[in-house]
């Protein structure tokens, strides 16, 4: 599989998460996030990976998995600080996060 086909197999699968989560599907929503940090943890768009290893953190809490929240919230924040592309926002959302698991 190329690098495009799996950033865009991922792009499906992050879509595929907001649309189980708004229908509070969280089981669908946790494995379609999980599938795209998966195929995103070695792209070149650090950013993306971010993003979406937030959100699954996000799903993770609203299940009370705080076990595997906690590492998604460190990771994403961790590349937040890392990325000069960063914004404020990304950063202020990925706190917020990890403060309501705390």
């Amino acid at each position: 599989m190329t690098a495009q086909s799996e950033i865009e197999q991922a792009d499906e699968l992050r879509r595929d998460g907001e649309s189980a989560r708004r229908r509070r599907d969280l089981t669908a929503a946790q494995n379609c996030y999980a599938k795209a940090v998966a195929l995103l943890r070695n792209s070149t768009d650090k950013m993306k990976f971010a993003h979406t290893v937030r959100h699954l953190g996000d799903v993770y809490v609203e299940l009370q998995n705080w076990p595997s929240a906690e590492p998604c919230f460190a990771e994403a924040l961790s590349i937040y600080r890392s990325q000069p592309s960063s914004h404020v926002l990304d950063f202020a959302n990925a706190i917020r996060g990890y403060a309501v698991l705390k």
